[in-house]
């Protein structure tokens, strides 16, 4: 595999994998805490949202309410990302969520396994207690069966039946 090299600032570099471009970014400490705080803040504007993540609230099936949150999100992403795009943000959100859920997997595992309190994993995902208000959104949904349930069909009376049965064979 043949690996191209563009530069595009001191801290990015695109890289040709196969087909496809992939940029790769050395961040100072002081630059990742920058972004990470940055990020951060738009969780918060996220958690503030709920039309955005609340499954079980009105406002989420209120498209209004959903574009309006959208927008205040793509402004703040904006501040640190000023060409990112609502796809961009969603991308980045569903990024976030998707970590989120594995590492909250990861710990519900292991209280199921039962082991000591020592072993019970710990995320070390930076911004996992930050994304915990949507541990109640990750767990599935009770499963509801799509079969109706019928009564049992009625059994006709026979005893009436047997009666005129015995009538017809003993006149006949």
């Amino acid at each position: 595999m043949v690996f191209v090299f563009v530069t595009i600032t001191s801290a990015c570099t695109r890289v040709l994998y196969g087909n496809s471009f992939k940029t790769v970014c050395k961040m100072s400490s002081s630059e990742r805490n920058e972004e990470r705080n940055f990020i951060l803040e738009c969780i918060q504007v996220y958690r503030n949202h709920s039309a955005l993540w609340e499954i079980k609230s009105d406002d989420y099936m209120d498209r209004n309410k959903k574009n309006h949150a959208y927008d205040v999100l793509l402004k703040k992403y904006q501040e640190r990302f000023p060409t990112a795009t609502l796809d961009d943000v969603k991308k980045k959100l569903n990024f976030l969520r998707t970590n989120y859920r594995k590492e909250l997997k990861k710990v519900n595992d292991s209280y199921k396994s039962r082991v000591g309190l020592e072993d019970i994993y710990q995320s070390h995902l930076w911004y996992f207690n930050e994304m915990h208000f949507l541990r109640d959104q990750e767990t599935p949904a009770k499963s509801r069966s799509t079969l109706q349930i019928r009564p049992p069909p009625k059994v006709a009376n026979t005893s009436n039946a047997d009666d005129q049965i015995d009538e017809i064979t003993e006149g006949g």
